[in-house]
């Protein structure tokens, strides 16, 4: 055997817990009823009741899983099953295992079995939010199912719905007019019918608000009674006078989960109802008999924090009227019930050998040495029932499971869940997956359970001591790894959340008896070295270190303290409520868009201090709508009047707001959310607290769901919140519960033009995917490039989806746009003409359009903007502030995106509009330019500062006016365009159509513009040659007055009449480099001479050259002139030269004098030239000479 599963099952009976309603009367779940003691002794306190006609009204207690459910399931059997032959076969069996247990009760379900007439159960379900229509629904469901419809009462809603019907087939006009009244308040006739059917007041109350309106104002008042109480007492007289019942049964199952879900003021009047109901079982006859049970799992004293003290006194003061029973079972038969429930496939498993070292007398005895074990069984009971009869739990397992089920079980997890369900750490799935080569034991331990109630110890909060155990135990097995320290510190946590040391305390044995690890008390001892646990020198016992509830509960108390009054509420409603959004499914389905109204909490008086709508939106939080949530938390209550006078004020349909039915009290929970909040981000708190993490997210989860139950039953339209809004002609409620029909209704009403786009990726108001956003911006490209080329659009990829969805399927291609789409458009174009007048912000479109009726979303525009603007491209002037920018698709984005930057300008058409831009674009040669925009007036002024960049730098700067420039209206020109064309920032229409005319126009002429423009270019171009000129003419008349000869022949005459010394020795770079220069002449280009004469005398480029520099040029070449007149070759002047005489490259003799210069004069050059010679090691004398001697050839040339 290598697996539990090979012989251990599950008692199918225990798989499912019973539910009332659903399994009422099924043979099945009857049958799989174990009757013990308790259970029996409960049923024969019902039967005596039943008997004898008294205590009618009962509360029956009991911990959750204990089977209270299934026991009333039995008791109504025997009450209500029809008297058939195969319901008394069914009976008989549950007579015949209770007979077991007890022949007395047995007798009495007999007796009452055998009586002819029965019971009509009735079960009351939790789940509605009014108990007058729980009991209406209950009693019109059970008469239904057993077939007793003459008996279905009439009531206000039947009638109701009889008065429409009425109208229906034989008052066509009347009934036409409620069809209408209701549509207005956003009801259809289907609705309003299924909703009185299902007994809703709203529902009734539209109806009797509507019915004088078409009954000539009489007041809808049927004959009928409909207070429950009588209606129950009626039904039940004729049920026992004319349908053989003997009475009826009513149980009201989960009545803990109904009390734990009202609010204090609910409660109240619900609990009248009941005490009511439950005086009227105790005042029924036996001849129609009425009995109320109410199930719950703790007594009615223990709801005080739900429903008040006074409000149990008085339920629990009807003397006689009202019992509780406890259904209270005695520990050996909830070890039965788990015997019964855990089936062996062989009673004589414990021989097998697999089994062999776990069922040995020895272990027995360790187990039943246990206090619990001792006290309660004898040795013999012991094995049967525990030892051998709840395995392949162990002893210990068994105990830990039946007092943890009894303190912290839900519906959901219970003792049989536990040994029955297959889910997560439950016994049935740990004995399906079992192999003992992988878990090693062959029996469930303690640990097992800890792991499957884990999640009810962290959510009960309420018991303070399970909730704190849990957080110690939790806290120290998350600083282990090691599984088995895991293991006992489970076993640990279990054994202290029971807390009951006289039976089992926390002893190291005990430890190992409920874990099976043998290595127990090593694992201890390094469990108490970790710091995590401690022993108790006066027990032995052990304990965790950490008392984390307490301390958390301590700090928050003091931060409340210091805290003070100081709270936000609406912004604790907003975390905690996830009520963020209301999408109107019928609007966005039928425009294929989602639209959103976002919901705000508010408080009244915040609320009451806004005058204009606006303030309740945010660009950084769009919405389409606002639903404003007001707080009702202070003394001053939201008045309805003042709410609707302010909504008249705003006249803004897009704003609801609602008044909620229920004030909120507590505000301690406010300040303790807040509270936690800041702890969180404390970090010093944290890092000395770290046991405290998850406290902390615990506690934050049980304030926000409370703080959350309280925001569903306050705000709901079904319970008495009331709703109220702006219908376009005046503020009014809301008189339908569904507060998504209204948002649809609003939208349908305030966008009723907006344009059908079938692609929710780009009709949104952000784009966030890259490939949208690439997409979008491709398909600008192409609109802008005026292309039409079908094969952009085919295809599957994002921008021929997003193409054909916005251009081709809304008919704008074919010149027939959808209606919503023509609108948009021609909203284009209206501004496109305004825009041709005067230069507009884009604001004023895009505010349009994303208003009413439209309420387009910005992210699709840009492909709209993009179509009208692509039409008239060369016309289009487009500002980013005051500078002009080219019309791309990141342009037409951005002036979506915030069009309050952008301005744009339609330029007029005419046709001397369009000479002069064709005159522009040959005069400087556009269309040969290469790189250029889309737009031919970019293109203009791009190629007009090409051309200028290309000019000569003395060109470009000059400002003084000179004889080339004899007309002053060309030279101002001249002045203001300069400048222009040097900006980077150039705004292309802006100079071409503003500041050249005025400059060149007195009239602003375009064609006198156009003159002027190729005049000017034409005098820029010849600038540098009418320079040259000059300096020519001015470079002769300095060496010859008379300036008869071309400048080569007049350098060369002067060159010959200087001395030798001039000409052969070696001065400055001026006086050398000029001489050398003329020696060396041989072209007789005056233009070529001057350039290089120019660059030796000034040493900068004739081209570079600003307007001070032929006169700065003409004194320094006069200076040098006479330097150089001024050496001769007398003695005196050859005192101290040296001469330097070499045959050059071309063969040539030269000989230079030249001085020497002291060791001070040049040191670094000296040194750079040693140390360099030094370097080169490989060079021979001769090739350092030969080296040095070509440097100084090139520096005398």
């Amino acid at each position: 055997m290598d697996s539990l599963n090979e012989i251990i099952k599950v008692n199918d009976g225990f798989k499912r817990a019973v539910n009332l309603y659903l399994n009422l009367n099924k043979t099945d779940k009857i049958l799989s009823y174990i009757p013990t003691k308790s259970s029996v002794n409960i049923l024969n306190q019902y039967m005596e009741s039943v008997l004898k006609n008294k205590e009618q009204a009962s509360v029956l207690i009991g911990p959750y899983g204990k089977g209270k459910s299934h026991l009333l399931l039995v008791l109504l059997a025997v009450l209500s099953l029809e008297r058939t032959d195969e319901n008394n076969k069914t009976i008989k069996k549950v007579i015949e295992a209770v007979k077991n247990v007890d022949v007395v009760v047995a007798n009495q379900m007999e007796n009452i079995w055998n009586e002819k007439k029965r019971f009509l159960p009735i079960i009351i379900s939790s789940s509605y939010s009014d108990l007058n229509q729980a009991f209406l629904l209950a009693l019109n469901d059970v008469l239904k199912r057993e077939g007793l419809t003459d008996l279905v009462p009439d009531t206000y809603y039947s009638a109701a719905v009889e008065s429409v019907e009425n109208w229906k087939n034989n008052y066509a006009e009347t009934f036409n007019k409620f069809v209408e009244i209701i549509k207005e308040k956003n009801i259809s006739y289907t609705e309003i019918i299924a909703d009185l059917n299902g007994y809703d007041k709203n529902a009734l109350d539209v109806f009797c608000s509507i019915y004088p309106k078409l009954t000539s104002g009489s007041k809808f008042n049927p004959m009928i009674n409909t207070d429950i109480l009588p209606l129950y007492k009626s039904i039940n007289e004729k049920l026992c006078a004319n349908y053989q019942y003997r009475g009826i049964y009513i149980v009201f199952d989960e009545f803990s989960k109904f009390i734990e879900s009202r609010d204090k003021k609910s409660v109240g009047n619900e609990m009248k109802l009941l005490q009511d109901i439950c005086e009227l079982a105790g005042e029924s006859s036996k001849n129609a008999q009425l009995f109320i049970t109410l199930v719950t799992h703790k007594s009615i004293k223990e709801y005080a924090n739900y429903l008040g003290q006074n409000i149990i006194n008085s339920f629990l003061g009807i003397e006689g009227r009202i019992v509780e029973r406890y259904f209270t079972t005695s520990s050996k038969n909830n070890y039965e019930l788990i015997q019964n429930a855990i089936i062996k496939k062989d009673n004589k498993f414990a021989e097998y050998p697999e089994l062999s070292g776990y069922f040995t007398e020895e272990n027995a005895k360790k187990y039943y040495d246990i206090p619990v074990f001792r006290t309660m069984f004898e040795y013999k009971d012991f094995k049967k029932i525990i030892w051998k009869g709840c395995f392949p739990l162990n002893p210990l397992s068994a105990y830990v499971l039946l007092n943890i089920s009894e303190k912290v079980a839900q519906n959901e997890r219970t003792l049989f869940t536990f040994i029955s369900k297959d889910e997560t750490n439950s016994m049935a799935r740990y004995v399906r997956k079992h192999n003992i080569s992988i878990s090693n034991s062959w029996t469930v331990n303690a640990d097992v359970v800890y792991d499957y109630f884990k999640n009810e110890f962290q959510k009960d909060i309420s018991n303070t001591f399970v909730h704190d155990e849990w957080l110690k135990s939790d806290y120290a097995i998350s600083k282990t790894d090691d599984e088995n320290e895991k293991k006992i510190l489970k076993c640990l946590a279990l054994i202290n959340i029971i807390n009951k040391p006289d039976e089992l305390s926390a002893r190291a044995l005990f430890l190992y008896l409920a874990s099976q690890i043998d290595e127990t008390e090593n694992i201890l001892d390094e469990l108490v070295k970790k710091d995590l646990i401690y022993q108790k020198g006066s027990t032995n016992c052990y304990s965790f270190k950490t008392r984390v509830g307490a301390d958390l509960k301590h700090e928050i108390k003091k931060r409340r303290s210091v805290k003070g009054e100081k709270y936000n509420i609406s912004s604790v409603f907003e975390n905690t409520s996830g009520m963020n959004f209301e999408i109107p499914k019928q609007y966005n389905q039928d425009f294929y868009m989602t639209r959103y109204f976002r919901y705000e909490f508010i408080d009244y008086e915040t609320f009451m201090s806004i005058d204009k709508s606006d303030s309740f939106f945010d660009e950084n939080k769009f919405c389409d709508g606002k639903i404003l949530l007001i707080i009702c938390a202070g003394d001053e209550k939201p008045n309805k009047q003042k709410i609707i006078e302010k909504l008249n004020l705003y006249k803004d349909q897009r704003i609801i707001v609602i008044k909620p039915g229920i004030v909120y009290t507590s505000i301690n929970l406010i300040q303790d959310y807040e509270i936690l909040k800041e702890l969180t981000k404390d970090k010093n708190f944290i890092e000395n607290n770290q046991v405290l993490i998850k406290e902390i997210d615990i506690f934050e989860e049980e304030i926000s769901n409370e703080i959350n139950d309280y925001i569903e039953k306050a705000y709901s339209l079904k319970n008495e919140a009331e709703a109220y809004y702006f219908n376009g002609d005046k503020a009014v409620a809301y008189l339908h519960s569904d507060i998504n029909r209204l948002v649809s209704e609003i939208c349908r009403k305030y966008f009723n033009k907006t344009p059908v786009i079938n692609n929710e990726l780009i009709n949104k108001n952000q784009i966030t995917s890259s490939p949208i956003k690439k997409a979008r911006k491709a398909i600008i490209d192409y609109i802008l490039s005026g292309k039409n080329n079908e094969t952009f659009y085919k295809g599957t990829n994002p921008e021929a989806t997003i193409y054909r969805t916005t251009f081709i399927r809304t008919n704008i291609l074919d010149k027939n746009p959808d209606t919503g789409m023509k609108s948009i458009l021609k909203e284009f174009l209206d501004f496109m003409k305004e825009c041709s007048v005067k230069c507009e912000s884009l604001d004023i479109i895009i505010k349009k359009l994303i208003s009413s009726p439209y309420g387009m979303r910005k992210g699709v525009i840009p492909l709209y903007l993009a179509y009208v603007l692509g039409s008239k491209i060369d016309d289009i002037v487009v500002y980013f502030g005051t500078k002009e920018v080219l019309l791309t698709s990141d342009i037409v984005i951005n002036m979506v995106k915030k069009p309050e930057d952008y301005k744009l300008l339609v330029a007029s058409e005419s046709i001397e509009r369009e000479q002069y831009i064709e005159g522009l674009l040959k005069t400087f040669n556009v269309e040969d330019s290469y790189n250029l925009s889309s737009s031919r007036l970019n293109n203009i002024i791009l190629s007009m500062q090409r051309w200028f960049r290309a000019l000569p730098q003395f060109t470009r700067n000059f400002k003084k006016k000179c004889s080339l420039f004899s007309n002053e209206n060309l030279f101002n020109v001249m002045l203001m365009l300069k400048p222009l064309l040097q900006k980077a920032d150039a705004n292309p229409y802006e100079i071409l159509f503003v500041k050249l005319p005025e400059a060149c126009s007195d009239d602003r002429n375009l064609d006198d513009t156009l003159k002027i423009i190729q005049e000017f270019k034409k005098m820029l171009e010849s600038h540098m040659n009418y320079v040259i000129k000059q300096t020519i003419k001015e470079t002769i008349l300095i060496f010859d007055k008379k300036g008869k000869q071309d400048l080569y022949h007049t350098l060369k005459e002067w060159y010959e009449k200087q001395s030798n010394m001039s000409k052969e020795g070696l001065y400055d770079n001026k006086i050398t480099g000029l001489m050398n220069f003329i020696q060396e002449l041989d072209t007789y280009d005056d233009i070529s001479i001057v350039e290089k004469v120019v660059k030796i005398i000034s040493n900068v480029y004739i081209e570079n050259w600003n307007d001070n520099s032929l006169e700065e040029y003409k004194k320094e070449l006069i200076k040098v002139k006479e330097e150089i007149e001024k050496i001769s070759d007398v003695k005196e002047n050859m005192k101290n030269k040296k001469i330097l005489s070499f045959i050059d490259s071309n063969g040539n003799k030269i000989e230079r004098y030249y001085e020497s210069v002291s060791e001070n004069t040049g040191s670094i050059m000296r040194n750079i030239f040693e140390d360099t010679l030094d370097d080169f090691t490989d060079l021979s004398v001769n090739e350092k000479v030969a080296i040095l001697l070509e440097m100084i050839e090139k520096i005398l040339k």
